[in-house]
């Protein structure tokens, strides 16, 4: 079991290292969204383990190349929940995007899912993609979903997710 003091330090290590990537990188092209991503991948690695589906709608870059999102994911074990937050993609080479992002979340164990404390969670991700001319991209995302104790001090179990991402623009007109 991680403690929350490692569990603390893993999140600001994720924070820094964030930081540090969106310094060196140059910003992904303005013209990019509105898009729809679907996503399919492992929930909870390391613990339950069960396979997650979601789709993910994406606004154009507003201020600051933040993109607005909304999205939804289901899991095997009967878990879903609900999100909306924002991405912030950037170009790190030629054809390849690496982009953080927050969310938060309203959260439903199920009948056979994870409990989580609480229905309210804050998703925190890091994703690199391949876009291609089309507009399209495929790309892999990690992301962590927690309460952060906001709940319980004692009790923020959290989840990982490592998932396959399609994205598929909905217009490539300005």
């Amino acid at each position: 079991m991680v403690s929350v003091r490692e569990h603390n330090a893993v999140k600001r290590l994720a924070i820094v290292v964030a930081v540090m990537l969106a310094a060196v990188v140059t910003a992904a092209r303005a013209e990019q969204g509105p898009e729809i991503a679907l996503s399919a991948g492992s929930y909870d690695m390391g613990d339950t383990n069960s396979i997650e589906a979601g789709a993910e709608f994406r606004l154009r870059p507003r201020a600051w190349g933040l993109m607005p999102t909304a999205g939804a994911t289901f899991t095997t074990d009967g878990a879903f929940w609900a999100y909306g937050g924002f991405r912030r993609p950037f170009r790190i080479a030629r054809g390849w995007q690496l982009t953080p992002g927050f969310a938060i979340a309203l959260y439903e164990a199920g009948s056979e899912g994870k409990d989580l404390s609480g229905p309210i969670e804050f998703r925190s991700s890091l994703s690199v993609a391949r876009r291609f001319a089309s507009g399209s991209a495929v790309g892999l995302t990690f992301y962590h979903l927690s309460n952060a104790s906001i709940f319980d001090s004692k009790d923020n179990p959290g989840s990982n997710s490592l998932i396959l991402n399609w994205t598929i623009p909905v217009s490539r007109g300005r």
